[in-house]
C-alpha cells in the first residue's frame, strides 16, 4: 500500500481551513503552539526546495515538530467539520485544551503533557467517527472517547505512554476507568476498549525514519506495531484476568515523521493496531473484526 502524500501547499491549505474552523468554534489558534505551526509551514512549505543544508538543519526540528502535529489537527477537523456546534461541546472542550502545551514534543515534560493527551482523546474521537460506514463517535461520552456500532456500545479509555515502564500503570488506571463506567451502564450492549499512544517510546518527536521507499516504509510501521504488541501485549494481559470481561482489547497508535527515499519527501505517517483479549467472546472478536476494517480503510 503506497504512503499517502500530499504536497507541503496543500497540506498548508487544509491546515489554514482547520484553524478558521477551531475558531468559529470558539478556540484561540492566533497565538501558542497552532500559530507557531501556521508560520514555520507557511515559510518552508516552499522555501524547502531551495534552502541551503544549513538552513535545513537549522530549522529541521521546528519543521519536523510542526508537519507532525498538524495531521492530527486537519484529521479532526475533516471527521467533524459537518456536526454543528452543539453536537461537539465535549470535543470542543478537549481541543481548547490541546492547542496549549510546549510548541515542540521534544520539550514536552511530565508537567506539561496534559495539552497533547487531550489532543489524543480528540484524535481518537475523530478516527472513530465513519457515519457512512456505519460507526460513529459517542460525542457526549463519559469516558475519555467511545463509539456506537449498531447496538453496541463501546467506551474508550485513552493514554499517553512516554515510557515502557508506565505502561502497566497507565493501563491499570483505564481499565479501572472502564469498570466503574460499566457499573454505572444498564443494559448488555456496553463495552469497553483501552487506547494508547506511544509515540514517545519510539522517539521524541524530532527524529525520521528513513526507508528507501515506499514498500519499506509500510513494512517497518507494520514491524514496529507487531513487535511492540508481540513484547508487551503480556502486560496488559496479566491485568484484563482481573477485570471485567467487557473489556475486549487494547488499541494502540504511534505516528513517526517519515522519509520514502525514493521519493525524497517527508510524510506523516501513523499507525493503528488492535489487540484483541485473549480471552475474548466469537461476538466481541467479529464486533472488533469490523471496527478494525472500517479503521484500517481511515489510514
Amino acid at each position: 500500500m503506497p504512503i499517502s502524500t500530499e504536497s507541503y501547499s496543500s497540506m498548508y491549505d487544509r491546515y489554514q481551513q482547520a484553524l478558521i474552523w477551531l475558531e468559529s468554534l470558539g478556540i484561540t489558534v492566533g497565538s501558542g503552539r497552532l500559530q507557531n505551526y501556521d508560520r514555520t509551514i507557511a515559510y518552508w512549505k516552499d522555501a524547502y526546495a531551495t534552502a541551503s543544508e544549513n538552513e535545513g538543519k537549522e530549522i529541521f526540528p521546528e519543521f519536523m515538530g510542526a508537519m507532525f502535529e498538524v495531521h492530527d489537527i486537519i484529521d479532526i477537523y475533516e471527521a467533524f467539520k459537518d456536526e454543528t456546534p452543539s453536537n461537539l461541546a465535549h470535543v470542543i472542550e478537549k481541543l481548547k485544551l490541546a492547542v496549549t502545551g510546549p510548541v515542540n514534543l521534544h520539550e514536552e515534560t511530565t508537567t506539561s503533557t496534559k495539552a497533547r493527551n487531550f489532543l489524543f482523546e480528540a484524535v481518537v474521537d475523530a478516527r472513530m467517527h465513519n457515519p457512512q460506514a456505519g460507526i460513529r463517535t459517542i460525542l457526549n461520552a463519559t469516558s475519555d472517547s467511545g463509539f456506537q456500532v449498531g447496538s453496541k456500545k463501546v467506551w474508550i479509555e485513552c493514554k499517553r505512554v512516554t515510557r515502557l515502564s508506565k505502561i502497566e500503570k497507565n493501563v491499570k488506571k483505564a481499565s479501572s476507568q472502564l469498570e466503574s463506567l460499566f457499573e454505572q451502564s444498564t443494559g448488555t450492549g456496553h463495552r469497553g476498549i483501552v487506547a494508547l499512544e506511544v509515540s514517545k517510546i519510539f522517539h521524541a518527536g524530532d527524529q525520521l525514519l528513513v526507508q528507501k521507499d515506499d514498500e519499506n516504509l509500510n513494512r517497518a510501521l507494520n514491524e514496529k506495531m507487531d513487535k511492540f504488541i508481540a513484547e508487551n501485549a503480556r502486560i496488559w494481559e496479566s491485568i484484563y484476568q482481573k477485570r471485567n470481561k467487557k473489556i475486549i482489547g487494547t488499541l494502540l497508535r504511534f505516528s513517526f515523521m517519515a522519509v520514502s527515499e525514493q521519493r525524497n519527501l517527508a510524510v506523516h505517517a501513523s499507525q493503528w493496531g488492535m489487540n484483541p483479549r485473549t480471552t475474548v467472546s466469537a461476538s466481541d472478536q467479529s464486533l472488533m473484526k469490523n471496527f478494525v476494517s472500517l479503521l484500517v480503510r481511515r489510514i
